[in-house]
């Protein structure tokens, strides 16, 4: 389905933005 199709890049995405922002604090 579409909307799971969104989701799973939607999370995906959050979890990207959330990495990149511990990996760039802790450097």
């Amino acid at each position: 389905m579409v909307y799971n199709i969104f989701m799973s890049t939607f999370l995906i995405f959050i979890a990207g933005v959330v990495l990149g922002f511990e990996i760039g604090r802790r450097t």
